[in-house]
Formats: structure tokens, sequence, C-alpha cells
């Protein structure tokens, strides 16, 4: 293996280094059962195809870890990142004639269900399905799909944003030469250290063992109080089914009444969301409500490891933070949300969201080929069981010119350790949520359930 391979058409910096623990665990996750993210948003409006294309490799040029593959020692260790065969970053076209449903079929079907070579061609993919193309109605959705190795949610969902910001300028018939010049001009992302190699002072030596050691002592006390976590059905593996997803948004006046409660009640929104799953997930459970549930809730570590303003920044920086709910008959909602929030804003400013980081150091096993006991481990123990990963994006309606343009949705591959998930995205005027779910493993009965049951829940809260 040559780590000082280059790529000839691109300028430096480049990343090329060993992955990380992190980044090595969700290498072999991924070679298990695909581990994608996957990023889209709804476009009115015509675009060229030749417009995404240059867009896209504009897009290459900006992040260089769209620029790398993994490459490996013959028996799977030493996984390093080095220099992607494939020299640019394709558009597929899809043309779904005036079929509504076939984005969600390609995100389904080929997105989610497909790993990303590693090996060969760069981390990530772009699709886009256009509809009633060359009329009036015309309308794209433009997916984008990251490898969990190089990316998490906000990582996708700024690089979707991203394509279509640029390809906007590109298309924009004001433009002239010299600002389209300047929109395909190379502008290098920032060549970061790993996220768990990035850590701060905080979780480095002898202080960042004593926290390895605290987390693990929380780890047993929540497992000691005999959470409910989902389980497959006898001969049913996690490794052979496909991810599916169940999208449902809230708007209009339902979406400020639900912003106004949590505000009267000091409480972000991914509270009120995390306590709204968990008590769905509960009353699956031989339609009797368990007393605590388990909910992983994703946390960006990004402003304690790698301050990075608005720019995108690649990287699996999202860690999952156990957040026990309790579930009674008589349970208050916005004192067990309350209570969730509490803990979750602690973790952050203990810094204590950054040690999953630090932990898989010790956890993350050399290769594939003995990853099986730490795979089941944590299917049977992680956080990851159910999970709650949530994005706020800020967009000016303006920003695109004659284009509509909805906000950026994600969804996330389960892989072998999760089983069911809410993936949300709180935008300016709505809320959209995608509940995924392992197929076979979870009905899509129950993922329906888990879907209404929620969101009712917090509109009857309100």
């Amino acid at each position: 293996m040559n780590l000082s391979e280059t790529h000839s058409s691109v300028d430096s910096p480049e990343v090329r280094r060993a992955l990380s623990p992190t980044e090595r665990w969700y290498w072999i996750l991924d070679q298990v059962s695909p581990l994608n993210i996957v990023a889209w948003v709804s476009i009115r409006g015509h675009i060229a195809h030749d417009v995404l294309e240059q867009a896209a490799q504009v897009l290459y040029r900006r992040h260089p870890l769209l620029r790398v593959r993994v490459d490996a020692r013959p028996d799977g260790t030493d996984p390093a990142f080095v220099a992607a065969r494939s020299a640019n970053l394709h558009v597929r076209h899809v043309d779904s004639g005036s079929d509504v449903a076939v984005w969600k079929d390609e995100i389904e079907g080929a997105e989610l269900s497909t790993a990303l070579d590693s090996s060969s061609g760069c981390l990530a993919r772009i699709t886009d399905v256009v509809q009633n193309v060359g009329t009036l109605a015309e309308a794209h959705v433009l997916i984008l799909t990251l490898s969990h190795v190089i990316g998490d949610a906000e990582s996708a969902t700024g690089l979707v944003s991203e394509l279509v910001d640029i390809a906007c300028k590109l298309s924009d018939d004001r433009a002239d030469v010299a600002n389209r010049e300047l929109s395909l001009a190379t502008k290098s992302g920032r060549v970061l250290l790993a996220p768990d190699q990035s850590l701060p002072r905080s979780h480095r030596g002898v202080s960042g063992l004593g926290r390895v050691f605290l987390s693990m002592l929380e780890q047993l006390r929540h497992s000691a109080q005999r959470p409910m976590r989902l389980m497959a059905p006898e001969g049913v593996s996690l490794e052979d089914g496909a991810t599916r997803i169940v999208g449902r948004i809230v708007f209009g006046v339902d979406f400020q009444n639900l912003l106004a409660a949590c505000d009267a009640h000091s409480v972000e929104l991914r509270s009120a969301i995390t306590v709204a799953l968990a008590w769905a997930v509960s009353d699956l459970k031989d339609g009797r409500g368990s007393e605590r549930i388990c909910i992983g809730v994703g946390d960006d570590t990004r402003k304690a490891v790698a301050a990075n303003g608005d720019e995108v920044v690649l990287g699996a920086y999202t860690t999952l933070t156990p957040a026990m709910v309790r579930r009674g008959k008589k349970e208050d909602f916005w004192s067990r949300v309350r209570e969730v929030d509490h803990y979750s804003r602690d973790r952050i400013d203990r810094c204590d969201h950054v040690t999953p980081l630090l932990l898989m150091k010790f956890i993350s096993p050399p290769s594939v080929n003995g990853s099986a006991n730490a795979v089941k481990m944590a299917e049977r123990r992680g956080p990851g069981n159910v999970v709650h990963i949530s994005v706020t994006t800020r967009r000016n309606p303006d920003d695109h010119g004659r284009w509509e343009v909805s906000p950026p949705e994600f969804a996330v591959s389960l892989s072998a350790t999760g089983y069911l998930g809410a993936c949300t995205t709180v935008a300016d005027s709505s809320l959209q949520w995608n509940t995924v779910f392992a197929c076979g493993a979870v009905s899509a009965v129950d993922a329906e359930s888990v879907a209404d049951s929620a969101l009712l829940l917090l509109l009857s809260v309100l």
C-alpha cells in the first residue's frame, strides 16, 4: 500500500493518513452492511444536466475527503485514506417521467441499500431524479449519498445544499463569464485531523482516561435499568435487512405552535421529539408501555473539536448520547422533555458528548475479520438500537432565484446495529421527519405506527 499516492488533476491539500478508530469502526460496519448517509432536496424549475455536472466537479475540488478511497492490507488491517481512482464526481440522471414516487424508490432501493465502493471510487455519489422534464412542471430531487466513513448528517445536508448553491450560480442568466469562472474556481476545504484525533485538552492523557472510565460506568448504570430495546424476530439478521423510510412533515400553524411550546418550557425541539419517539416506541411492546426506553441522540462535536464557522466540514463528528426516557401511566410529557433536555445540555457543557470519540480507541476492532463480537455487542448494548439525529437548517427562500428549493432532508442506513431511527430536519417553517427502519427486523406497520404516534403526541400536548 502506497500512502504517498496523489491525484494529478487536483491541487493540494489532500488527505493521506490512516483511518482513525472511529472511521475504522464505520468502515468495518459498512463491510458488514451498508452504512450510508443520504441527503436530498426537491427543486421546482429547469436545471440543465451539464450544470449539475459542473457543480459536482466544483464540490469534488473543494472537499479533500471526496477525493479519497480506503486501502488496507490483504487481511483488512491498517486501513488508510489514499487517492481515489476516479478523477471526478459524476451525476447519475434518472428520468421518472410523471411518476412522483421514483425518487423514494431510488433512495430506498439504491442509495440506502448499496454501499459505496470504498476500495476504488470516491466515497460519495449524486443522483438527479427529474420529473416532467422540459415542461413548465419540471421538478428535480437531487440526492447526495455519503459514506459514514467520511461524513455524518451535518456533512451530507451541508453538501447537498452547497451543490444547489453552486448550480444556481452557474445557471444564473445574469452571471457574466468572470462570475462563472469564480464559481468554478477551486476553493479547497480545510484538511482536518480525524474527529477523534482533534480532541479537546480535557480528553487527553490521564484526564481522558478518567472520562472513558466514567462513561463506561454510566453505560453499566443504564444497562442495569434494563431499558426496552427492539429485538429482531427469530431467524432475522440485521445484516440482511434493507433500510426503509416513512416520511412525515409538520408545517404552518402546527410547526409554529410546536416551537412556541418548546420556548415556553425552555427546551430544545429535538428533546421533545426524542421523548415523543421514545413513548411511541414503548407502545410497540405487546401494546404496553415500557418504563424506560433508551434513545441514542446524535450530538455534533464540531464546535468542541474543530470550530468551523459556517463552512461545510466533512467528517464523522456526530456521536450518540444514550438518553434514558421514562414512561409511566401518569408521566407528564413536558417533565420528561425537561429531564432529557437538561441531561443533554449538561453533557455538552461538560464536553461529555466528545467522550465516545475517545472510547473508540479502546473498542474499535482492527479489521472486519475480527469484528463479530464487537458488532454483536453494539447491537445488543449500544445506543444505536433506536436513534434520533437532528439537523437545523436556515435558508433564505430568495437565495435560488427562480428555483423553488425545499429544505434538505436526510436518512441514514441502519447497518448491522440499529433497528429504527428518526432523522429530522428543523427548517425555518417546517419539521421534516423521516423515520428509518430495518426492514424485516421492524415491520412497516410498526414503523408507520411509531411515526404517526410520535407526531400525534407532539401535536396533542401543544
